[in-house]
Formats: C-alpha cells, sequence, structure tokens
C-alpha cells in the first residue's frame, strides 16, 4: 500500500509539474518570475540613497532612482589599494542596472530629461566607482561635482583618475547620462586622467551620453578632458556629444577624448566640439587623442571647434599617434585650431601610424593656428608623419588655414595613396595647398581636385608626388618645390563647386574624367561610377532626369 501511495503522489507531481510546463507554454509571462526592484527616492521610499540600495541588491537586480539630488559621499575602505582610494557618492561591485528619472507614482516609465536624477559629489570624490568582474547598466543619470584630486587609480601611472565616473575591469553599459562638471585633478601640479570619466574595461559601450565642461588636471599634465579610455579593448562610444572639455592648463592630451592602448574600440556619431586641450603649451589633440590603438574605427563623427593649445600644439581636430590599421570613414572634421601660435594639423595630426585607412571624410575650416601673422603651424587640416600603408579616400580638404606649410595637408616622411580627393582653397603660410617633405618618401594621389592655392602642390627634396588623373584650377602654380612629380593623365578646368564648396555641379570639368580606382561609392556614399565614367575628386556628380508630362485631351 505504501508503495502504491508513493507511486500516486509521483505521478500527482509529474502530473502537476506537466501542467506548470504546459502554461509556460501556452503564457510566456509565466516563465520567469519579473526581475526584483529596489526604489530610491529622497524620502519616502525603502532607500533614501542610492548606496544603500547598491549594497542590498543581489546580482541582477534594478535599482530605480527618483527625481532629486543625490550628495552622500561615503568612504569603501575595503575597495582601497595601495594607488586607489574608493570615495564615491556610489560604488558598485556587482552586475546590477541603476536607472534614473523616476518619480514614486510612477516606476514604470523613466523620463530623465524632465526628471533628473542628480548625483553630485560636490568636489568632495568621485561621483561613481564601477570594478570588479561583473557587468553593470547605468541609464538616465546626471552626475556632477566629482574630483578625484589625491585618489588616484589602479594604474599608478594614471594618478588622479575618473572625476565623474571610474570603471575598473568591470564591463559597463552607460547610456543617456548627463556627466558634467568633473575634474580628474584640481590640486598642485599633478596628472589627471579622465575629468568627466575613466575606464579601464573591455567590451565597454557608452552610447547617447552627454559628457561636457570637465576638466582632466587644472595644474599639471591632462589625459582626456571628457573621457580617459585606457586598455579598453573593443569599447563602443556611439552617439554621445562631447563638448567644452579642457584636458589640461598645460601638457595635456585629449581634450574630449583620450584613447590609450584601446584595440577595436569603435566611434560612431559622435559629437566632439569645442573642446581644450592645453590652456597652456604642449597639446596633442584638442578633439579626440588616438595613441596605441591598433584597428580603432571611426566612422560619421563630428568633430568640430576643438583647439589643441595656445602654443606648441599637434592636431586641433585629431592626433592619431603609433595605431595601425585605423579607419576614418565619413567623418567631419572642421573649424579646428591646432594652435594659437605655434600648431601642427589644424583638423587631424597622425604620427607613426601604419595601415590607416580613411575613407569619406570632410576636412573643412580648420585652421594649423589662429595666429596668422607669427607663430608657425603646418597642416590645417591633415598632418601626416612617419605613417605606413595609409590609404585615404574620399576626402576634402577646404578652407583651411595655416602659417607655414601645407594649408591643406602637411606630408612628412610619409607614404600615404589618396584616392577621390577633393583640395580647395586652402590658405597661409607658403601658399601650399600640399607640402610633401621627408626622405625617400613617396606620396600617391589618384583622382584628384586642386583648386585655389598660391601652389597646388610643393615637393621638397628627397620626395616624390606621383600624380594620375588631377584636375588643376585657379592656383598660381599648380606644382612648386625641388623634389620629383610624376604628373600623367592631368586636366585643366574648372570644378564647378555647388555651393557647398565640394559637391559637383552640372558645368564640372570633373565629371567622366577620371580612372576606376577600385573605389565604388563617393563620400555621399552614392554609386561610382554613376554614368559612362568616374569623376575626379570626392564627390560622384549625381544627374537627374526630368520626364516632362504631356497632357493629350480626349480625342473627338
Amino acid at each position: 500500500m505504501k508503495v502504491k501511495l508513493s507511486l500516486i503522489s509521483l505521478s500527482m507531481v509529474m502530473g502537476l509539474g506537466m501542467a506548470v510546463l504546459w502554461m509556460a507554454v501556452l503564457n510566456p509571462s509565466v516563465q520567469a518570475a519579473p526581475t526584483p526592484e529596489l526604489h530610491v527616492c529622497p524620502s519616502g521610499c525603502p532607500y533614501t540613497s542610492i548606496q544603500s540600495a547598491v549594497d542590498a541588491a543581489q546580482a541582477g537586480d534594478v535599482i530605480k532612482v527618483t527625481q532629486g539630488n543625490y550628495t552622500d559621499v561615503h568612504h569603501k575602505a575595503n575597495l582601497d589599494t595601495e594607488t586607489f582610494t574608493a570615495t564615491q557618492v556610489v560604488a558598485v561591485t556587482k552586475p546590477i542596472t541603476i536607472r534614473g528619472g523616476y518619480t514614486m507614482t510612477n516606476w514604470t516609465t523613466p523620463d530623465p530629461v524632465a526628471l533628473p536624477t542628480t548625483l553630485d559629489a560636490g568636489g568632495q570624490g568621485r561621483v561613481m566607482v564601477i570594478s570588479g568582474t561583473n557587468s553593470t547598466t547605468i541609464e538616465g543619470l546626471r552626475m556632477t561635482g566629482g574630483d578625484a584630486s589625491g585618489l588616484g587609480g589602479h594604474y599608478s601611472g594614471a594618478r588622479d583618475a575618473g572625476g565623474g565616473v571610474y570603471v575598473y575591469s568591470a564591463t559597463v553599459i552607460i547610456r543617456n547620462c548627463n556627466v558634467y562638471s568633473n575634474s580628474a585633478h584640481t590640486g598642485e601640479w599633478a596628472t589627471g586622467s579622465g575629468g568627466g570619466m575613466y575606464l579601464s574595461s573591455a567590451n565597454a559601450t557608452l552610447e547617447s551620453n552627454i559628457i561636457s565642461g570637465n576638466v582632466g588636471s587644472a595644474r599639471g599634465h591632462g589625459y582626456g578632458g571628457g573621457l580617459n579610455l585606457f586598455d579598453s579593448h573593443n569599447a563602443s562610444l556611439k552617439g554621445n556629444t562631447i563638448s567644452g572639455n579642457i584636458g589640461a592648463s598645460a601638457n595635456g592630451y585629449g581634450g574630449g577624448l583620450y584613447l590609450y592602448y584601446s584595440e577595436y574600440a569603435s566611434l560612431e556619431d559622435n559629437i566632439i566640439r569645442d573642446n581644450v586641450g592645453s590652456q597652456g603649451a604642449n597639446y596633442y589633440g584638442g578633439g579626440l587623442y588616438l595613441v596605441d590603438s591598433d584597428h580603432a574605427i571611426l566612422r560619421g563623427n563630428l568633430i568640430k571647434g576643438n583647439t589643441a593649445g595656445a602654443a606648441w600644439s599637434w592636431g586641433g581636430g585629431v592626433y592619431v599617434d603609433r595605431s595601425d590599421n585605423v579607419t576614418l570613414t565619413g567623418n567631419t572634421i572642421e573649424d579646428n585650431t591646432a594652435s594659437t601660435y605655434d600648431g601642427w594639423g589644424g583638423g587631424l595630426y597622425l604620427r607613426s601610424s601604419n595601415d590607416l585607412t580613411m575613407s569619406g571624410n570632410l576636412f573643412t575650416s580648420n585652421a594649423g593656428t589662429s595666429n596668422l601673422i607669427s607663430g608657425e603651424s603646418w597642416g590645417g587640416g591633415l598632418y601626416i608623419e612617419r605613417g605606413e600603408a595609409m590609404t585615404l579616400t574620399n576626402n576634402v580638404f577646404a578652407d583651411n588655414e595655416v602659417t607655414t606649410a601645407g594649408s591643406g595637408l602637411y606630408i612628412e616622411d610619409a607614404s600615404p595613396r589618396f584616392l577621390h580627393t577633393t583640395i580647395a582653397r586652402n590658405m597661409g603660410g607658403d601658399g601650399s595647398g600640399v607640402s610633401i617633405t621627408g626622405t625617400l618618401n613617396t606620396v600617391a594621389m589618384t583622382n584628384t581636385i586642386i583648386v585655389s592655392h598660391t601652389v597646388g602642390i610643393s615637393v621638397s627634396v628627397n620626395s616624390t608626388a606621383a600624380l594620375n588623373f588631377s584636375l588643376w584650377h585657379n592656383n598660381t602654380s599648380n606644382l612648386g618645390g625641388t623634389g620629383t612629380v610624376k604628373n600623367f593623365n592631368g586636366y585643366t578646368g574648372d570644378p564647378a563647386f555647388a555651393p557647398d564648396g565640394y559637391h559637383l555641379a552640372h558645368a564640372s570639368a570633373a565629371i567622366d574624367q577620371g580612372v576606376d580606382a577600385g573605389v565604388v561609392t563617393d563620400i555621399d556614399g552614392d554609386l561610382r561610377p554613376r554614368w559612362t565614367g568616374y569623376d575626379i575628386g570626392a564627390d560622384e556628380f549625381m544627374r537627374r532626369i526630368y520626364l516632362t508630362l504631356v497632357m493629350h485631351g480626349e480625342q473627338p
């Protein structure tokens, strides 16, 4: 009897289990319990500080925070190391999600813009620290008032790092946050890294954030006024606005962003503008400094209005150093200034960078220096030094200025290959639109428009320019210098630009005059060629056919 009862009980349990299984199949909502939530608000909630909710949370929990100001700063001694001190508003060491923008009557739909959740460290420490081997998501928070002075970092060379957000080892997603008015270092002369954010994090994702008004180091060397990414391989930055940040008072690297030793990093559709590398001398990369970061991809970014420094500075918009297999596609780099005195590369400065690919970029209205009376500057749009195996495709260098040479491009000890390039109306210095110098380097240009310069291309002794299918117009002299120029299939004629200064109009002498260089689209992504031949320059003219509609009346 006991055996019989046991068999009946077993059958009932199995039957019940099958019923539950069928209910889960028919109604997916019962397959898993909802993710546990912890609610935080200034008063009247289970938790009144974000840190207390984090401490209570389990792996996978979601912490929802209402509108309000959260200013409590905590020291987490258990996170301290020999070089790092954990003093901040919030420290996270477990895989959780923190999301702001809620109200006490609506814990379902956040609105972080209308209902700002602000974490303010008040200059007493960092705003947020995320560390450990965990995956953390941060969304919809405003983080300000962080100061990492004296708090150091896990990497001793970083010194004080991450005034707003400091991430070490953890994998993070930071989305729709506003990180502003933070500093990595504010005291006596010292190094500060990442005024707004410092990340040493593989596979990090930063998306749709605003990072503005941050300072790397108020006195001393600064590495990344807005952000510093170190050893952050496969990082993805998309749709962020990085503006108005300052790298350092002097000796700054990357006013907006400093990317170091971060292979396969991807920067896509970001706005990097109005950042300042250094308020004094010696600065690299007003908008972006990218060093030792092979296979980095820059695509569709606007890099505008950045300034490298006051003197002796390189790369107002972008400085790329010792980074191989870098790809630049469809970026707009304009109105940047390398220096107000001595500067190199108003738009982009490349140094010791091999296998570089650039496609569909627009370099316009940059300045190697903003002082066109005194001081020296080279490469208003682009400065290339000691780079190998570079191919630059569908780029425009227009309306840039320098005081010395190479108002559009300055190329030194490098052998890049240019395909479908438009070089127009650059000015200043010796009047050269392109200046090529160095030892035993050959610059190859195919399908190039060179228009409105005192000297179109100047080549110094021991250097060679190999030109094929070029269109020349309105230059006082097309060629200059004592180097070697191999000029094949050259044309003279008006490119007849559209009002924007680089697209081709229907009367352009560049239409159908080029050669197949293996480039199947133009700067806008339009197919190349469109008709019978390849156009010279970055743009492929779009012919439009208009049909006349004739109305016929009914026949009687």
